[in-house]
């Protein structure tokens, strides 16, 4: 549809014959003045960053980066107070004032206030571009992290599960979906729920089975983080502690989504899927050429290492050897970082020696070290007391065994494992 102006021309031209080039001329004009653009855009920018909003949000911001928190809650709360009209809060424009208003409050400790600045800042994106956005899938994380904070595992769990939706929605191909997947299983992996977590990368493997470079970069890293949460299922890592929430990925509980997972496996099996899926990922980086050799080496070691806690010393001793010979010949600065001194493995905990309260109702941290010797199969030997800081109830064979069962990467000197005395093992509990 024509508007009037359109048609007033037309019939000028048909009246008057004037060239249709001429029309053109202005254009053609500005065209050879290239040199201005540059700074007609330059002009442009400066009259949008010298609205008021855009300055105190760049500055709130910069603030947050600089850590100055309170600082920046202020700047958030000025860009607001100057956004708002009197009407409803609807403006767009308050998206990012009102996450760095979220930011700055998680910061500064005051966590119910940063739920609710990033619960508005979420009302305003549905409002504005509806359900499903990555800006949104950003603001649900940070929601996650304050529940964490609070405690409320529960809702932080919904909010992971609610950002996994929203990125499975927004995907566009599977490489996408599989990292929705991967972000999921480290949310239940950083909570020990392991059977769902390897379902989960389990999952994102099958869609990044394709000959495409990036997909294979991927599904090396995958791979890995696969063959821990398998390797944690027997050993896990110190501090990890299983948090209770009830996960329901897809809207289902997890039980009925993967009921087939739900199986307690023998430590045997175990140990065949966690080999199977570090020795996948060595094999996929070797056929890469732009991986780094701090990837590959982490892949490396991480076969050696859960060959290692089985007490499979030879085939350990040969992984490490072809990890050591690698950094030779690839990066030999990094050779003292990852084989100077012993690295541990896994090392339990006995916990906290506080029975019933025996020890009276102030909780006060105690500490036992000791000084062990690292053998060249990576085992504890000749342990040392060294400092014992815990009530004289305190058993302390139970620190002494737990010391004993610690589990390392030898030391390698020359590209040989050896001995290393005088490593240190401290035990922290409060009691």
């Amino acid at each position: 549809m024509q508007t009037r102006m359109q048609t007033m021309a037309i019939e000028r031209i048909q009246r008057e014959e004037v060239p249709l080039r001429s029309l053109f001329k202005p254009i053609r004009e500005f065209e050879r003045m290239a040199w201005l653009r540059p700074l007609l855009g330059f002009f442009c920018s400066v009259l949008v960053s010298a609205s008021p909003g855009a300055v105190e949000s760049s500055s709130a911001r910069d603030l947050l980066d600089a850590r100055e928190f309170a600082a920046a809650e202020e700047a958030a709360l000025a860009v607001i107070a100057e956004l708002d009209d009197g009407d409803p809060l609807y403006d767009r424009a308050l998206v990012t004032p009102f996450t760095d208003l979220g930011d700055a409050r998680m910061s500064l400790g005051d966590l119910p206030g940063a739920l609710e600045a990033y619960d508005r800042a979420r009302h305003l994106l549905r409002v504005n571009e509806g359900f499903a956005t990555y800006q949104e899938v950003d603001i649900l994380l940070r929601e996650a992290d304050a529940f964490v904070q609070l405690e409320d595992y529960e809702t932080a769990n919904d909010r992971h599960e609610a950002a996994f939706s929203t990125r499975v929605k927004l995907a566009t191909d599977e490489a996408a979906i599989a990292t929705a997947y991967v972000g999921l299983a480290e949310w239940y992996r950083e909570n020990l729920h392991l059977t769902l977590a390897s379902s989960m990368y389990t999952e994102a493997l099958d869609l990044l089975d394709s000959a495409d470079p990036d997909d294979q970069a991927m599904q090396a890293k995958t791979l890995v983080e696969l063959g821990r949460v398998h390797q944690e299922r027997y050993w896990p890592e110190p501090g990890q502690s299983r948090n209770a929430f009830h996960p329901r990925p897809e809207g289902k509980l997890w039980i009925d989504y993967f009921a087939g997972d739900n199986i307690v496996e023998s430590r045997r099996r175990y140990r065949f899927k966690s080999v199977v899926a570090f020795k996948r990922a060595v094999r996929t980086y070797a056929k890469l050429d732009n991986a780094s050799t701090r990837e590959v080496i982490e892949a490396k070691l991480a076969y050696a290492d859960v060959l290692n806690l089985y007490r499979e010393v030879g085939a350990s001793r040969d992984r490490y050897r072809d990890a050591y010979r690698f950094l030779e010949e690839n990066e030999p600065s990094l050779i003292d970082e990852y084989f100077a001194e012993p690295a541990i493995i896994f090392q339990p905990h006995p916990g906290s020696p506080r029975r019933y309260g025996a020890f009276g109702a102030d909780d006060r941290q105690g500490r036992i070290e000791f000084s062990v010797t690292v053998t060249r199969r990576g085992y504890v030997r000749k342990i040392k007391t060294i400092d014992v800081q815990a009530p004289p109830e305190t058993y302390l064979y139970k620190y002494r065994g737990a010391a004993r069962d610690g589990r390392y990467r030898p030391a390698y000197v020359d590209g040989r494992p050896v001995d290393t005395d005088g490593v240190k093992v401290v035990f922290n509990f409060p009691y």
